[in-house]
């Protein structure tokens, strides 16, 4: 679990670079606020930079629980259970 949480945040914090790049290449901060001036558009790069990090690190932890072994068990039809399990030599 150490190791775990560094690496979401480092894959999320890498995702949220090329999302930021994407978004503000085609919406610029001052066509989205109009009085904004020089200072508070570094302040809205900023912003949403840190938002976009968040919302890839909410989606890669929520990813890695969804994949816990234990979880697998819910996704399966009673049904199919049998069929999953190895058979014995």
């Amino acid at each position: 679990m150490q190791r775990i949480v560094p690496n979401i945040l480092w894959a999320s914090f890498l995702a949220a670079i090329a999302a930021e790049g994407c978004f503000f290449a085609w919406f610029d901060p001052d066509e989205l606020f109009h009085f904004i001036g020089q200072r508070e558009r570094l302040a809205a790069y900023t912003a949403g930079f840190f938002f976009l990090w968040l919302f890839c690190a909410l989606s890669g932890g929520l990813a890695f629980l969804l994949n816990l072994p234990g979880q697998r068990d819910y996704l399966i039809r009673p049904s199919d259970k049998s069929r999953s399990r190895r058979q014995g030599p």
